[in-house]
């Protein structure tokens, strides 16, 4: 897909994961299965291809391009979702009567948060884990600040 304001090409072969998923679906038979991308999925070939194979397997499917916001999630956030049920179509759920805010989302935090003995765990980190986090922009930055070589990516699964 054309991501990141058009800095990831439609050919880059991570698009094409998206047939793996299918694999899987294949392969196990679930009673629904539900995918989310970035919005301009909705328009590639290869969704429709995969929709088509869904259908062929019995499955019906919804989908649309849908806003994280309007579902209570305090971010804008626009995804491509499809959901599909093996022989029953899935609804997708009801907008939250409003929009929440971060600051809302904090506040509500702060009255329910207890004390975790977890959260004071000691660390150990490798080299190269240290290296990874010291290349992350103060500002948190995404994963694109990381440079192509981090992280590496991940091996496919070859079968079932």
């Amino acid at each position: 897909m054309t991501t990141l304001n058009g800095r990831r090409s439609s050919n880059d072969p991570r698009n094409d994961l998206i047939f793996q998923f299918l694999r899987f679906v294949r392969g196990l038979r679930p009673k629904a299965v539900m995918m989310e991308n970035v919005p301009e999925f909705s328009r590639d070939q290869r969704i429709e291809d995969v929709v088509t194979e869904l259908e062929s397997m019995g499955y019906i499917c919804n989908r649309s391009v849908l806003d994280a916001a309007d579902y209570g999630v305090p971010q804008r956030r626009r995804r491509f979702i499809l959901v599909a049920g093996r022989g029953e179509k899935i609804p997708f759920g009801q907008p939250a009567r409003r929009k929440r805010t971060v600051k809302e989302a904090f506040q509500k935090l702060k009255q329910c948060v207890k004390a975790d003995p977890l959260q004071n765990l000691p660390e150990t980190r490798s080299d190269k884990v240290k290296a990874l986090i010291r290349r992350i922009p103060r500002d948190g930055g995404s994963r694109m600040d990381m440079g192509d070589e981090w992280p590496a990516p991940p091996k496919l699964i070859q079968t079932l």
